[in-house]
C-alpha cells in the first residue's frame, strides 16, 4: 500500500519538484499540498496523511508550530522537516515539536527517498551533514524523542566485503589487459566502467593477483551511502593493505563531533601520502554509491593523489568524480566495454575451458558477433545444452531469446531502473536506431508514449553514463542502437505499456519523422545518412511498422460527442500547442488538460494527438484547412 504524503512549502516550484521526485516511486502517493503552516494544519486534519514533509520558514505560521498542532490532532502522522537551515536551534526545535526527521534542501534527492523509507519504517532520519553540525546535546535530544531507537553501538564490519572475487577454473586470462597493468599504475586512478556481465570485477581481481603487493579490496553496497559507514569500511580496506595506516584519520573520525568531508579528506590525503610502499585499493560496485559526500571524499583524494596509491574503481556507470578534469591531467586509465568484450580467440578459449568443446574459427566468430563479445552472454549460452550439440546451427537460428540471458538482464539491468526510464528504454528499443531529436519528437504529442519530464539529451546521456548496452553508430555520436540481445529483452516488455495498435502508431510516428528529415533510398527505405555499424546496417523503421498492426481506422463514428472544452483543446492540438501552452491559453492546469486529452482519445478511438486531429478533420469536427 502506498504511503500518503502531504507536501508543505511556501515555494510552488519547489513543491512541484518534490512531487515529480516522489511520484517516481510507486510506494509514495502525494495526497495534498500546502503553502503555509495554517493550510498544512487544515489539510492534515482533512486528509490524515501518513507523512508530512514540512518546511520550517513560512509566512504567518511556521513549520515548527504547524508540526505541534498537526501531531496533536493527527498523532499517527510522521513529520519530516525539509529545510535550508542547518543550525542546531532549528533542528532541536522541530524535533522537540515531534518531527522524526530532518533533511537539508541541499541534499541529493536520494536522501529524501531514503529518509522517507526509514521514517515510515519507524526510524529517525537526519541528513548526514546534520551530524557534523550538532553536538552532544543533539544526541541527548534524540534519546528523548525515541529512546527505543537510540543505539550508538558500532556495528561490526562485514569481513566478506574485503574479500576479492575468486578466479574460476574457466577463466579467460585477458593477457593483454593484465600485462598493461604495470603501465596503468603510473596514474593514480583506473576506472573500469561497463555494463553488467563484462567481467569488470574479474579483471580487477586478475590485476590484484598479478600485482602481488599490498592490496585492499572493498565491495560496496547500499549501506555505504552513509558517509560514516563508507569511511569506516574504506579505512579498514586501507589497513588490510597497509597495517597501522591512517591513524590521524581514525582519531579525527572517533571524535564526538563527526568532522566535515573536507576535514576527513585532508587527514586521509596526508595519512596516505606518508605510506612509503606502493599499494592498490579496489572499490568494487561503486555504482551503488549515490551520496554526494562520498563522491566528494573520493574526488578530494584524487585531486591531490597520494604518491604511492593506485585506486581502481569498478562500476556499471560513470561516477561524478571530476573524471574529465583527471583525464585532462592524464591521471586516469579508462577501461571500457570495447576493452572488456571477448575477441574471437578469447571466445574459442572460453568454450574450451567452460564447456570442454572445441569450436572452429567460423563458429567462434559467429558466437562473438551474435553477442558482440559480451562475456556473460557467451558464458550463459555455453551452459545451454540445447545449443551445444550443433552450436553453429543453433546460434544461426536463434534470435537472442535465451531464457537464462533474459532473466539475467531483467534482474541485473532493467529492474534497477526507475519505471519511467525503463519505459523510455522500451520505447526506443522499438526503433532500429534513435537520436536526441526523435526521442523528443515521440514525447512531444503524447506523454503516455514516454516521459514528458525527461528530454532526449538527458535520456541518452543517462544511457551512456550507465553503460546501458547502448552503442554509438556514427563518428559524431548522434545516433545509437542497443545491443541486439538487450534490444530483444526490451522489445519483449512493450506489451506492458502499449497495445499492438499503439506500438504500430509509435512506429508510424517515427517513420513520419524520418520522412520529414531524411530522404528515401532506391529500395524505398528511409535511412539516416552515414550510419553503418559493422554488419548492422540501419534500415529505418518501416520493417518494424509492417510487423505490427496497422494504424487505427480514422473513419469510425463517434458514439459520445465532444464537450465544448474538449473542442477548444482539440482546436489547440491542431495548432501543435503543448500541454502547458494549452493550459495557459485556457486558464486550467496541465493535469486538467491531460484528463481532457484522455477523454478525447477515448471518444475518437485514437491514442495520440496527431491521430485525434486527423480523425476530427475527417469527421468534419475540425476544419481541413
Amino acid at each position: 500500500m502506498a504511503t500518503n504524503i502531504l507536501l508543505v512549502d511556501d515555494h510552488p516550484l519547489f513543491r512541484k519538484g518534490l512531487l515529480h521526485l516522489l511520484e517516481e516511486q510507486d510506494e509514495f502517493r502525494i495526497v495534498g499540498e500546502a503553502g503555509d503552516g495554517q493550510a498544512a494544519i487544515d489539510k492534515a486534519r482533512t486528509l490524515s496523511p501518513d507523512v508530512v514533509i514540512m518546511d520550517i520558514s513560512m509566512p504567518d505560521l511556521d513549520g515548527i508550530e504547524a508540526t505541534r498542532q498537526i501531531l496533536s490532532e493527527v498523532p499517527s502522522a510522521k513529520v519530516i522537516a525539509l529545510s535550508m537551515h542547518s543550525s542546531k536551534r532549528f533542528v532541536e526545535e522541530i524535533l522537540r515539536a515531534g518531527a522524526v526527521g530532518y533533511i537539508l534542501k541541499g541534499s541529493v534527492p536520494e536522501d529524501l527517498v531514503k529518509g522517507l523509507r526509514l521514517v515510515i519504517g519507524g526510524d529517525i532520519y537526519l541528513s548526514p551533514a546534520i551530524t557534523g553540525i550538532v553536538v552532544s546535546e543533539f544526541t541527548q535530544l534524540l534519546d528523548k524523542v525515541s529512546p527505543e531507537k537510540a543505539d550508538h553501538t558500532i556495528s561490526p564490519l562485514i569481513r566478506a566485503k574485503f574479500r576479492r572475487p575468486s578466479l574460476s577454473s574457466d577463466l579467460v586470462p585477458r593477457s593483454k589487459l593484465v600485462e598493461g597493468f604495470g603501465d596503468f599504475q603510473q596514474r593514480p586512478l583506473t576506472l573500469v566502467s561497463a555494463a553488467a556481465g563484462y567481467g569488470k570485477s574479474t579483471l580487477a581481481s586478475l590485476w590484484a593477483e598479478a600485482w602481488g603487493g599490498p592490496c585492499g579490496w572493498l565491495t560496496l553496497d547500499e549501506s555505504d551511502n552513509e558517509l560514516s559507514n563508507f569511511v569506516n569500511y574504506f579505512l579498514e580496506a586501507i589497513c588490510i593493505a597497509i597495517p597501522e595506516a591512517c591513524e590521524s584519520t581514525r582519531s579525527s573520525f572517533q571524535a564526538l563531533q563527526v568532522p566535515s568531508t573536507e576535514t576527513i579528506s585532508r587527514h586521509l590525503v596526508n595519512d596516505l601520502d606518508k605510506i612509503d610502499a606502493s599499494f592498490i585499493i579496489v572499490l568494487d560496485d561503486y555504482h551503488k554509491i549515490r551520496n554526494k559526500e562520498v563522491h566528494d571524499l573520493i574526488s578530494n583524494l584524487l585531486v591531490h593523489p597520494p604518491q604511492n596509491m593506485h585506486l581502481i574503481i569498478v562500476t556499471r556507470r560513470d561516477p561524478p568524480l571530476l573524471i574529465n578534469m583527471l583525464r585532462g591531467r592524464d591521471l586516469v586509465n579508462d577501461i571500457r566495454t570495447a576493452d572488456l568484450a571477448f575477441t574471437t580467440d578469447e571466445t574459442t578459449l572460453f568454450f574450451k575451458k567452460s564447456a570442454g568443446i572445441s569450436v572452429d574459427d567460423e563458429t567462434a566468430e559467429l558466437i562473438m558477433r551474435k553477442f558482440e563479445g559480451w562475456p556473460a552472454g557467451i558464458r550463459m549460452v555455453s551452459r545451454t545444452p540445447n545449443y551445444l550439440s550443433d552450436l553453429g546451427k543453433g546460434l544461426t537460428e536463434v534470435k537472442g531469446n535465451f531464457p537464462m540471458i533474459m532473466d539475467y538482464l531483467m534482474a541485473e539491468v532493467l529492474s534497477n531502473e526507475t519505471p519511467r526510464v525503463a519505459q523510455m528504454m522500451v520505447l526506443t528499443s522499438l526503433l532500429d536506431c534513435f537520436c536526441i531529436p526523435i526521442v523528443d519528437y515521440l514525447n512531444e504529442l503524447d506523454s503516455s508514449y514516454g516521459m514528458d519530464d525527461i528530454s532526449g539529451v538527458d535520456f541518452i546521456g543517462r544511457l551512456k553514463k550507465s553503460n546501458m548496452f547502448v552503442i554509438p553508430l556514427d563518428e559524431d555520436s548522434q545516433w545509437y542502437r542497443y545491443h541486439p540481445i538487450f534490444k530483444r529483452l526490451l522489445n519483449d516488455q512493450s506489451h506492458r505499456y502499449w497495445s499492438p495498435e499503439q506500438v504500430a502508431a509509435i512506429l508510424a510516428r517515427a517513420e513520419d519523422w524520418l520522412r520529414e528529415n531524411y530522404p528515401r533510398t532506391d529500395s524505398g527505405k528511409t535511412v539516416p545518412p552515414v550510419i553503418k555499424d559493422g554488419e548492422h546496417s540501419v534500415i529505418g523503421f518501416q520493417e518494424g511498422l509492417e510487423s505490427h498492426s496497422t494504424r487505427p481506422d480514422l473513419n469510425q463514428t463517434i458514439v459520445d460527442p465532444l464537450t465544448n472544452r474538449e473542442l477548444d483543446i482539440l482546436d489547440l492540438l491542431a495548432q501543435r500547442q503543448s500541454n502547458s501552452e494549452i493550459a495557459e491559453a485556457l486558464f486550467i492546469s496541465v493535469t486538467t488538460v491531460k484528463g481532457h486529452l484522455r477523454s478525447i482519445y477515448n471518444k475518437l478511438n485514437v491514442n495520440k494527438r496527431r491521430l485525434a486531429v486527423e480523425k476530427a478533420k475527417a469527421l468534419g469536427i475540425l476544419s481541413s484547412d
